[in-house]
């Protein structure tokens, strides 16, 4: 079946709609019994006093990447090194052992390996046109991104690809790759020019649109797990539609999709960004409507995706935030135990931060 945007729509199970707003993927954290530990830094800059935004964690949730202001940063042991990449530059990812950064800025692509920075030349068309790099693989062999005039592409050995403009789409978007580089998740704008964008799965070189939420008009994908069986995001209306906006988590499987709650049944506002490598743990943020604010919130199969707020469950557990509030998760280590995300205290500038359950 082809929908309106003229690519393949994969089949997906009826969710009843008590199923759609009252489901929640939530917290896969080993018992509190088990737990010997948890760790909660924030990683912001002491130099830079006005933000820090965490991108990329390596398998064992020991190094992140992220950005200040202006820099690309990697964090390790409670040390924070900015990286020397040219310009105004941000992180597009790190390979699971943490040797491979890549980085970009408004023009040019960079490795940084063991310290050393090194350009990328991306090719004919393609040096000198805006983009974004938005994901590398665990091996650190392929990375992702798109150009600001729609074309998504993937790098792999030396070469740049374009994998979407020749086939109609307008303004693609790629946010996630698979550790084969076989499956490539987004979202595409509608080709008619109405505003309306699609999350897309690109797999094997053919491009399939993932299902809506009923009642919704819009859906982006912004995560992928491993194996490229498991895709997370959201579905949402748009503020003009009929329909009362509203925005709620997704978890994209062969068996089809559930959405993900925000323990406010009313109002159930919440956006997946990340998966773990088996695609049981899905973390990112709920927003509560009365009270105007985004929480931290994850996800899990061990818990019947009824979701847990970390902000409440360091608390539990005796950990000082010092006021910090985790405002959303954006990523997860394949291992499955480390969550990075931002915050902030108060209404300052947000931060990054890292939570690591260690076991006894």
């Amino acid at each position: 079946m082809r929908n309106r945007f003229g690519i393949s729509q994969l089949p997906f199970k009826t969710i009843p709609a008590t199923a759609v707003f009252l489901a929640g993927l939530s917290l896969l954290v080993p018992p509190i019994s088990a737990v010997a530990e948890i760790q909660f830094d924030v990683l912001g800059d002491p130099r830079d006093s006005s933000l820090s935004m965490p991108k990329d964690v390596s398998a064992d949730g020991s190094i992140v990447v992220g950005y200040t202001s202006r820099k690309v940063f990697r964090w390790e042991n409670g040390k924070l090194e900015i990286l020397d990449v040219p310009g105004q530059s941000r992180p597009g990812g790190i390979s699971d052992d943490g040797s491979v950064i890549v980085a970009y800025n408004r023009s040019k692509i960079y490795f940084v390996r063991n310290g050393e920075t090194e350009m990328i030349r991306k090719g004919p068309g393609y040096n000198t046109h805006p983009h974004v790099v938005s994901a590398i693989s665990p091996d650190g062999s392929k990375f992702v991104g798109y150009t600001e005039q729609g074309h998504a592409f993937i790098w792999s050995s030396g070469t740049l690809e374009e994998i979407t403009s020749r086939k109609g789409f307008k303004f693609p978007i790629v946010e996630a790759i698979s550790a084969d580089g076989n499956v490539l998740v987004g979202a595409v704008g509608d080709p008619r020019g109405k505003g309306k964008i699609q999350a897309w799965m690109w797999k094997d070189g053919e491009i399939l649109g993932l299902p809506l939420l009923p009642e919704t008009s819009r859906n982006r994908a912004y995560a992928v797990n491993r194996d490229g069986t498991v895709i997370v995001g959201r579905a949402y209306n748009h503020y003009y539609d009929p329909v009362y906006f509203y925005h709620v988590g997704i978890r994209w499987d062969a068996e089809g999709m559930i959405a993900l709650g925000s323990m406010d049944e009313e109002y159930p506002f919440s956006t997946a960004y990340a998966v773990s490598r088996d695609g049981s743990v899905v973390a990112g943020s709920k927003w509560e409507w009365y009270n105007r604010y985004a929480r931290a919130v994850v996800w899990s199969a061990a818990n019947k995706w009824q979701p847990i707020d970390l902000n409440g469950f360091l608390d539990e557990n005796g950990i000082d935030r010092k006021g910090f509030v985790l405002e959303a998760i954006t990523d997860i280590s394949a291992d499955g135990k480390t969550f990075i995300g931002y915050g902030r205290i108060g209404m300052g500038l947000r931060d990054a931060f890292r939570v690591r359950f260690v076991l006894d």
